[in-house]
């Protein structure tokens, strides 16, 4: 050794050079830790609004067999998250469990995205907790909780999909099974993938082709049987299932914005870099096809607020590919082109992760739903009180209770589910039923903060419930509960 100097023992050097390594691989799981750690609190502090309830009042009182084969023609949802929801509740388990299965779905697909994702550390960490991924499809219970760990499951299965072209067709198949937009998005991205194998049709295997062929043969039946189970039976309620609200096609781009930013030049800065991403990897299709048929969809047949998410998990599902690629064209600018497109999603995290933050905390320090207040209060009524009750908002007290107390619902007979039709459940206040049949309690669900009049009914309780978007509260769904004068109460 020269000039005196003093070789560093190999396993120094080795530390000093491994040591960020090691610590970056502790960063995922740390990340997963903190999103189950945030949504355990969120899920222990929200309360199901009517929605939720009504899957799992399905669930509970309806025999399997009516369930697929006549009332999920009501729903509009193929059953995949109905059929989930059958074990714990005929099982009798408490109606939480339904929290716990949405949990572990959102878990699954977290843990999917933290370890398995191609995403660098600060967008895993953006992802995980922006509106959809931390909140709006993981604390509140629904069947879109399904849609992220499937999709991710795709990503990550993307490049070896000819080969597990089963496992790949199963996945598609479920997607289809979650909802009208999943079977959209689930089409959408098979007729992308249809293309794709025509494309390399003569270089397929005799046994490679036949796979093909029984894959595409079971995802045609698979979708056959959802549009069927989709298919609203003759005498559903007019409007249901149709209310758009979005003025028509043309307004398809504030759909978008609405899934994404709700800045338009934000969204647009967005969408500029996910599509140089996207196309250079190849892979553009992917989400510019599902993501025109959820806003077509949204546009002119129906709209809520809570899917203005959807658009969003069919980003991160065709991103998540892209990055997982070589992008195609020559290696030189790819460094600095993959950069920007990456930086110019910066403003969209951000905004999704205070959309979180906002929805997140509003959830566990306050109402979502009235739900189990309204049960509480139902429960401590004599059993001779005959109480009324109008608005699927009313249901949400249901799966607290061991019975159906509201008589003009089946009766007061269980099961406690309703059916968008005529006689399944009173869907507005009707004054003249309620004249002529003089209830001791009214419960009514109302869409505002005002608590209108009933004549000859004074209001005992108001029971709020506010469900929250990315951007602030998106509709009330509260509940007012009137007791006759003179008879529970004295004299108004």
């Amino acid at each position: 050794m020269s000039g005196g100097a003093i070789a560093a023992h190999p396993r120094a050097v080795l530390g000093t050079r491994t040591a960020p390594a090691r610590v970056a691989r502790l960063v995922p799981p740390l990340l997963l830790a903190v999103y189950a750690a945030l949504l355990a609190v969120a899920v222990a502090r929200h309360e199901p609004w009517f929605d939720e309830a009504q899957a799992w009042l399905l669930a509970r009182d309806a025999g399997v067999v009516d369930l697929f084969a006549r009332l999920l023609r009501y729903e509009g949802t193929p059953g995949l998250w109905h059929a989930l929801l059958l074990v714990p509740a005929k099982l009798g388990l408490p109606y939480a469990s339904m929290a716990v299965l949405a949990a572990a779905a959102a878990v699954t697909g977290a843990a999917l995205l933290a370890l398995r994702s191609p995403f660098p550390l600060w967008l895993r960490a953006g992802l995980l907790l922006s509106f959809p991924l931390g909140y709006q499809y993981a604390a509140v219970a629904r069947s879109y909780v399904l849609l992220p760990p499937l999709l991710f499951a795709l990503a990550v299965l993307h490049e070896r999909r000819h080969d597990r072209i089963g496992l790949h067709a199963l996945l598609l198949a479920l997607v289809a099974s979650t909802s009208v937009h999943g079977l959209l998005v689930a089409g959408s991205l098979a007729a992308v993938d249809a293309v794709g194998t025509a494309r390399a049709w003569p270089s397929l295997t005799a046994a490679s082709r036949r796979r093909h062929l029984l894959a595409g043969a079971g995802l045609a039946a698979v979708g056959a049987i959802t549009v069927a189970l989709l298919w609203p039976p003759g005498d559903t309620l007019p409007g249901t299932g149709t209310r758009p609200g979005l003025a028509g096609v043309r307004d398809v781009g504030l759909f978008l914005d609405l899934a994404l930013t709700g800045v338009p030049a934000l969204t647009a800065l967005a969408v500029a870099g996910s599509a140089v991403l996207l196309a250079r990897a190849g892979v553009l299709a992917r989400w510019a096809l599902p993501t025109l048929a959820l806003l077509v969809f949204s546009a002119v047949r129906y709209h809520a607020p809570h899917h203005d998410a959807l658009p969003f998990l069919v980003l991160v599902h065709a991103l998540w590919i892209a990055l997982a690629r070589r992008a195609t064209g020559a290696a030189g600018p790819e460094g600095w082109w993959r950069t920007l497109a990456l930086a110019a999603l910066v403003p969209l995290v951000a905004l999704q992760v205070l959309g979180w933050a906002r929805a997140w905390r509003a959830d566990v320090t306050g109402p979502y739903s009235g739900g189990p207040g309204i049960a509480a209060y139902l429960a401590g009524l004599d059993d001779d009180v005959v109480v009324h009750g109008y608005d699927p908002r009313i249901v949400a007290a249901l799966p607290y209770l061991d019975g159906n107390p509201y008589a003009n619902l089946r009766g007061g007979r269980l099961p406690g589910y309703w059916t968008h039709t005529p006689g399944g459940l009173p869907h507005g206040m009707d004054l003249d039923e309620v004249a002529r049949t003089r209830p001791d309690v009214v419960v009514w669900g109302v869409a505002g903060a005002d608590t209108p009049e009933l004549p000859g009914y004074r209001p005992v309780r108001r029971f709020d419930g506010v469900q929250m978007g990315r951007d602030g509260p998106v509709r009330r769904d509260d509940v007012v509960v009137y007791e006759r004068t003179r008879v529970l109460g004295g004299s108004s």
